[in-house]
């Protein structure tokens, strides 16, 4: 089975001996985790605490291990029994195919892709806000539309996940944001699953609840905060970029977003930042997710490309703006992006080259780069790492809040 593809139908039996071998697994790692960052020079990072170190290595462990048997443990199957009351959930329609325009027709042509029929989404309100689901915005109101992460092939948009604690947090935290929406963008697998989910399928869906907030909710395109995490941060970059390219040329077509905020965003699948002097390698110990694989090895991508042959989908802004091979990659019509990461993840060298790039493009005023010292790959989805965690969606409420300010972190 490939690692993060769907899960299989695994007898009851077998099912409940693999739970009994992890847990005794998960016991007897446990103090040796305990013993080898007990102090800190022992840890990846002087200053993480223990508990910090600990996060990496079950984390890592639950993906490396967990992962490869079942990934229904990290996984909420796209249907409608999760769709409970309780969590804001709607049904939205595929994306409206005279909206889907450009290279993105082409490559969903070629790749015999289409618009999802229908597809879940979840809305998340804020304390204390006596909203309707689906109720029409006030002229002051933000949304934040959240993209999750999980390497295009696991995790979900729904509120039990820990990723959601992304757009709970700047609920909390943001006063003007008083709702925010995901959609259950399809996955990717590969054989010996049954292939799904290939680009450009999840900017498809995305396209959708863009879509869907703005024509059938009210938003104004302006009063939308586009969010993405990890691979969801790609996403975003795809989805705003999609947005920025074609805007006018189709009756209808929304505009972009009032602003964009990625957090720990991948943003190269090209393999270009793969060599052994990278943070992929040497920040390998410091982080609870693996060095990106190469594009022949990885499992989201050749779902992706896979129509196409190895290597050209790669190479492109929509799925890797910070790879090396692209000299002149622009960001022409994109809102104030904000840009948050850690300096401990595997990911931080293609990020900085994505800041970097950015800023050039939209200028230094327009984009905000936060780099957080010992931080490991998408902190905020997880609990025990402040100050990072508080400090960080302090900074993504100014920008927010303060769109006129120029200001430096």
């Amino acid at each position: 089975m490939s690692m993060y593809g769907p899960a299989r139908k695994i007898p009851e039996p077998l099912r409940r001996l693999y739970a009994y071998l992890v847990v005794a697994s998960f016991l007897a790692r446990l103090p040796w985790w305990i013993i080898t960052n007990l102090t800190p020079f022992q840890r990846p990072r002087r200053s993480w605490s223990l508990s910090k170190a600990l996060i990496v290595n079950i984390v890592r462990w639950a993906f490396d291990e967990v992962g490869k048997f079942n990934m229904q443990y990290l996984t909420h199957l796209h249907s409608s029994k999760h769709l409970e009351k309780g969590y804001g959930g709607v049904w939205v329609g595929g994306a409206p195919p005279e909206l889907i325009t450009g290279k993105v027709k082409e490559w969903a042509a070629k790749a015999n892709v289409h618009p999802a029929a229908r597809i879940p989404g979840y809305w998340i309100h804020k304390r204390r806000e006596n909203i309707a689901v689906e109720q029409e915005p006030d002229e002051k109101e933000k949304v934040v539309y959240f993209l999750h992460g999980g390497a295009y092939v696991l995790l979900s948009a729904h509120p039990s996940q820990a990723v959601s604690n992304i757009p709970k947090g700047i609920l909390k935290f943001c006063p003007s944001v008083k709702r925010s929406f995901a959609v259950e963008y399809r996955l990717s697998s590969i054989p010996p699953e049954p292939t799904s989910g290939q680009f450009p399928s999840a900017l498809l869906d995305a396209i959708a609840g863009y879509h869907y907030l703005v024509n059938k909710v009210g938003y104004s395109p302006s009063q939308i905060v586009v969010v993405g995490d990890s691979a969801g941060g790609n996403l975003a970059q795809a989805l705003v970029r999609y947005l920025s390219e074609y805007k006018g040329t189709v009756p209808n077509f929304p505009g972009v977003p009032g602003a964009l905020i990625l957090l720990s965003p991948w943003t190269d699948m090209s393999g270009s930042h793969h060599h052994a002097s990278s943070s992929a390698f040497t920040n390998r110990k410091s982080d609870y997710i693996s060095p990106p694989p190469l594009p022949n090895t990885i499992d989201a991508p050749r779902a992706f490309i896979e129509p196409f042959g190895l290597g050209f989908v790669f190479q492109t802004p929509y799925i890797s703006p910070a790879c090396k091979q692209l000299t002149d990659v622009r960001f022409d019509g994109f809102p104030r992006t904000f840009i948050a990461a850690g300096d401990a993840e595997v990911l931080i060298d293609q990020i900085r080259e994505f800041a970097r790039r950015i800023k050039s493009s939209l200028g230094q005023d327009r984009v905000v780069y936060l780099e957080v010292k010992d931080a490991f790959h998408d902190f905020l989805c997880l609990k025990f790492t402040e100050p990072w965690k508080s400090d960080t969606l302090r900074a993504i409420t100014r920008f927010i809040e303060e769109p006129e300010t120029k200001f430096k972190l």
